[in-house]
């Protein structure tokens, strides 16, 4: 029970880290005399871009890929990936437009990029985390199976036997 819950404030510890670090990337590498730019990108853009980014992968890996992805919803995953895909490139386009009109021109073709890496980067991490339950559930019903084993074996020596031999 005791690594269950060190395993989980782990997980949340690690996701939090890897969060922390994308929505602070450009305060950590760039300066406030250029606006904490990334390339076209504005410094407060690109946070933005990132929390948009957070609802992609979390939206992904705790509720469509669990709930749709599997023989019979599979197309209403494909359904609802290209919509939540479509509404962030659209999001983060209005609030470019609207949040930075003096931004280059050119920041909008990094718009749709990052959204689909994130998507990418939800669904392996998905496929990592069923396939480590899987094997943790395949050795959990391997040890039960040699326990029972086991009682089973017990049952069968007779104490008159141990004692006669």
């Amino acid at each position: 029970m005791m690594k269950v819950v060190r395993y989980r404030h782990f997980n949340f510890m690690l996701h939090a880290l890897a969060w922390s670090i994308v929505l602070l990337f450009p305060y950590l590498v760039s300066d406030s005399g250029n606006q904490y730019k990334i390339g076209p990108l504005p410094g407060f853009y690109f946070t933005l871009s990132g929390i948009i980014h957070m609802i992609i992968f979390y939206a992904n890996t705790l509720f469509l890929y669990p709930r749709f992805l599997n023989r019979t919803y599979w197309w209403l995953y494909i359904a609802s990936v290209v919509l939540i895909i479509f509404l962030s490139v659209r999001l983060k386009f209005y609030v470019l437009e609207s949040w930075f009109p003096d931004a280059s021109p050119d920041a909008g073709v990094h718009i749709l990029f990052p959204s689909v890496l994130v998507f990418i980067a939800s669904v392996f991490y998905c496929i990592v985390a069923d396939k480590i339950r899987a094997e943790k559930f395949q050795k959990e019903t391997e040890a039960m199976q040699l326990g029972v084993e086991l009682k089973f074996l017990r049952s069968q020596i007779s104490p008159h036997f141990l004692f006669n031999t």
